[in-house]
This record gives structure tokens, sequence and C-alpha cells, in this order.
């Protein structure tokens, strides 16, 4: 897959054009060919040095498959699913890039949703260093998930406790993953089945890469908003984790809703992509929960404030 056109500027500019549709327009392109304001226009895209007009950025898309979505409401949505993959890094591309999910309305940007597809094949002999080096959300689940060679962690197999359920299994060694690393919609276009479709869409592209999917995994936290940082303003510190914990709660009972069951007593969650896996006949109510004072821990996690636990309820 060599051949496939690479772009390291594709998840950038899709969460760009989500918060500020007017900047995606034809004056950034204007002001990325001007030489004198080339410097001001980096920083204010917070680092992002590359250069690309909107026809080069589209030719670097691979894959691309482009359809509509109808609302309940009747409304008709546009949306763009595509591979892109990393240009820094060399061989990444050989076993990890992302798949993007951008969602339109009337030409404006109101949604996207990011996944990283990993192939862990490659990387066996040095799982840790080459999953750290590419991002850090791909080093946590490394680190906290499996061993050193890619293989689920014993204690979440074995353990009496930490084994949560107990569903999962030497079956998780192999096969492709998918991380959900973000998913995002403007608050007037939640709660009516669109993060859902989102959702939907990445798992379906990834099933229908090389290696297939076996499995999805997810953090609760990962679908990013800003929404909760406006809540916890002028709050106290019991009122914020209060909040945060409330929130917590609530991600979790969203990505239960859509199939994720809680891998052993980690704070990852995953969906298989076999329908006789017996993840799948484990109802949300009796998915393991950690003891309260371990899920206080987790919620309490500095990974949760940087990912802000978007309350997920508002989007599906």
């Amino acid at each position: 897959m060599s051949d496939i056109p690479v772009s390291t500027s594709a998840k950038r500019k899709a969460s760009e054009d989500l918060e500020d549709s007017s900047d995606k327009k034809t004056k950034m392109v204007a002001e990325e060919d001007s030489e004198n304001d080339t410097e001001d226009d980096d920083e204010d895209r917070d680092g992002d040095t590359d250069d690309h007009d909107d026809s080069d950025e589209e030719s670097k898309q691979y894959d691309v498959e482009e359809y509509q979505h109808t609302l309940p409401s009747s409304r008709v949505v546009d949306l763009k699913l595509y591979i892109s993959k990393d240009e820094l890094g060399g061989d990444w591309s050989d076993w990890t890039y992302d798949i993007v999910v951008e969602c339109k309305y009337k030409g404006e940007v109101i949604g996207t949703a990011f996944g990283r597809y990993i192939d862990r094949r490659p990387i066996r002999n040095n799982f840790y260093v080459n999953m750290e080096e590419v991002a850090h959300e791909m080093s946590e689940l490394a680190f906290e998930i499996f061993d050193r060679y890619g293989y689920l962690k014993t204690e979440l197999k074995e353990h009496p406790v930490r084994k949560g359920t107990g569903a999962f299994g030497e079956e998780m060694d192999h096969g492709g993953l998918l991380l959900f690393e973000r998913i995002h919609l403007q608050m007037e276009w939640r709660r009516q089945g669109l993060g859902t479709v989102m959702v939907k869409a990445l798992l379906k592209k990834a099933e229908e890469q090389k290696q297939g999917l076996r499995f999805a995994v997810s953090l609760p936290g990962n679908l990013n908003t800003s929404d909760l940082d406006d809540e916890l303003k002028g709050k106290t510190k019991r009122e914020r984790l209060f909040i945060t914990d409330r929130e917590f709660d609530t991600a979790v009972s969203f990505i239960r809703a859509l199939g994720f069951r809680r891998i052993g007593g980690a704070i990852w969650f995953c969906l298989p992509s076999d329908p006789d896996h017996k993840a799948r006949f484990i109802a949300a109510v009796d998915d393991y929960d950690p003891p309260d004072r371990e899920r206080m821990n987790q919620t309490m996690r500095p990974k949760m404030k940087r990912y802000k636990v978007l309350s997920i309820a508002k989007i599906y």
C-alpha cells in the first residue's frame, strides 16, 4: 500500500473547519500563498506549517466515499469518508493510518470523526516503541491493555478481579484494531442519531481494510468537545469533580449503547466485530464496573481532563 497518497494535515484541517467554517474558504489559501503572512498564519493554526490549497488537499485523500443521510428532521446531510496517512515517521503508514468522516450541511462542516486503524503484525517485536512514537493515545492503549508484544495483558484475562466479566481473552491478540480518537458535532446537530451514524461509518471502513477489523477500542472520554470547559468555569474543586464524574458516567452509557463493553477492569472499552463474540451477549447493565475507589481514580486521571470527557448523550 505504499502508493497510497498521504496527508499530515487532514485531521487538523477537518477540526479547524468545524470550529470556524468561514476560515476554510479561499481566504486561507490566499494567506498561505503570501510569503509575508506565512509565520502569522502558522501561529493561528497552532503550529500547522503545511501549505496546501483545497485541490491539493483533496488529492491526498485516499479511498474517498461520499453519500447522504436523512435525519429524523428530514434535513439531508452529506458525509465524506476517507483514509489519510501520515507522511512523517516513514514506515508508520505501513501499519497505521487515520480513517476520517466529515459531515456537512449545505457545504458547512458540522461534524468530524477520526479513528486510527492499527495492524499489529509488523510491529510485534517493538510494539511499545512503535505505538509510543506515533501518538500519545496509542501509547496509552499499548501500555494499559497489551503486553510488549501486542497481546492482551494476562491480568485482564485471568485475574479474579481485573478480568472483569472475562469476556475478552486471547482472541484480542490478533487482528486489526480501530482506535476511536475523536468525534465532534456542533450543538444543534446532536441528539439526532448523527454521532452513531459517524461511528458506524468508521467501523464499516475499518472492516474493509486489508487485515479487516477484529476489535474497535475507545476511551469514554475521547469523544471531545469544549462544552465541559464552559460548565467547569468558576466551580470549586468539589463541584468540578462532581461534574466530571457525572459526565464520565454519561460517556460510558453512550459507548455501551453502541455495543462497547469494558476490557477487564480497565478504563478501555471494546466492540468486537464478531457478532458471536461473548461480549456481544452482555447487556449494558451487566457490564463490569470497577469498585468505587478505582472508578473515581479513573475519572480523575489527567487523561480525562485532557480529553475533556464529553457529555456523549448529547451526540447520539
